[in-house]
């Protein structure tokens, strides 16, 4: 079943597809990704694989990488990435996801008969030893929920090891629309905190985007300078747009407000 699988949305599709897991981790899993079950269309999936697709051109150069994934969730790309050889550390702070992870990483080494170089841990990235040094740290969609972000940015750059790479897939704060949406769910509370369920309270960002500007200018105080900013993706996840996957693709970089993601590739200098 996970043999031979080529994209992360094809690694997704099997889970979508089969009941792998336990009633409650199953139920974890249909909640976190309700959006996707009622609609992954070819076009999304394109986007969702383009999300992860510089990580993984950068793991492919280096011999047994290893990699850091800081908000893992439900550990998807961790997965994927131990699937093709690198040996992960997924983290999250909400410890029924970690648990979730560990108990598809259990599905996927029994399928297998084999082990997968993959741990996952309910811990945040502020907690983390600084003797472990890492090729690739990678991000999705959650630097916008870690907090304090200044102390988050600086322990990023010492875990990477000389000349590692930083991948980091946001939301766009440029794009107008996105601001709004946001403001309608938080208002002006940017940042919380989000108690586990052994009580352990952590700060957290409340839907905290920024630009990729900002976000080249946070890391390159710490050593870690900007190699690429990847814009993408223009419409909602809706079939009323499946047929545009054309126009998203050849629609012009330059007019960054109008995209709704976007990937930045950093390297730490050695």
């Amino acid at each position: 079943m996970f043999h031979n699988i080529q994209s992360p949305s094809e690694f997704l599709m099997i889970w979508f597809n089969n009941a792998l897991l336990e009633e409650e981790e199953q139920t974890l899993f249909n909640r976190y990704y309700t959006s996707y079950l009622k609609s992954f269309p070819p076009r999304i999936q394109y986007f969702y694989d383009k999300q992860l697709e510089g990580a993984m051109k950068i793991l492919s150069k280096i011999d047994n990488p290893k990699v850091l994934e800081v908000g893992c969730g439900l550990g998807s790309e961790s997965l994927f990435m131990a699937l093709h050889g690198a040996n992960v550390l997924g983290i999250d702070i909400d410890d029924k996801r970690v648990n979730t992870a560990k108990c598809r990483k259990d599905v996927m080494e029994k399928q297998l008969d084999t082990k997968l170089n993959c741990d996952f841990k309910n811990i945040s990235v502020l907690e983390l030893d600084e003797v472990e040094q890492y090729d690739l740290i990678w991000i999705e969609q959650a630097y916008h929920h870690l907090e304090p972000r200044e102390m988050v940015s600086e322990k990023i750059s010492l875990l990477l090891k000389p000349n590692g790479y930083l991948v980091i897939s946001e939301s766009n704060a440029l794009n107008p629309l996105i601001q709004l949406a946001l403001f309608k769910q938080r208002g002006f509370e940017t940042i919380n905190y989000h108690t586990d369920s052994q009580g352990l309270k952590r700060p957290y960002g409340n839907e905290r985007v920024l630009t990729a500007r900002r976000l080249i200018k946070n890391f390159k105080k710490y050593t870690i300078e900007n190699k690429r900013i990847e814009y993408f993706r223009i419409f909602p996840n809706s079939h009323y747009f499946d047929k545009l996957l054309i126009f998203e693709k050849v629609f012009p970089k330059f007019l960054s407000l109008f995209f709704t993601h976007y990937n930045y590739i950093g390297q730490k200098r050695s």
